[in-house]
């Protein structure tokens, strides 16, 4: 987390480097035996290199994305990819419909 103050002195804060945590979350409890399967909430291709090596270890990654952001090289990567966009436009009709009277 990064904390920047503009000319006001009003504070922000901006996620840095999220990407290089989930990937040493990803290899580093792939080698604690911490999981079977990981599902990479993401678009970001960067993943595969870590993916590759959880693979290497006998370990499923699994690809969740939307199709304005997914990577067709992370796709063919992982093990298994859904792309989420259909089932958002399901779930919003239903709570669309279920307001309805």
């Amino acid at each position: 987390m990064r904390k920047t103050k503009d000319l006001k002195g009003k504070l922000s804060f901006t996620v840095k480097g999220d990407d290089i945590y989930l990937a040493t979350d990803l290899v580093s409890m792939a080698y604690e035996d911490a999981y079977d399967t990981a599902i990479i909430l993401s678009g970001d291709g960067d993943f595969v290199p870590a993916i590759r090596k959880v693979q290497k270890l006998g370990k499923k990654v699994e690809n969740a994305y939307l199709k304005i952001s997914g990577s067709y090289y992370l796709q063919q990567v992982c093990d298994r990819s859904i792309r989420l966009d259909d089932y958002i436009h399901e779930c919003l009709r239903e709570t669309k419909n279920k307001r309805e009277p």
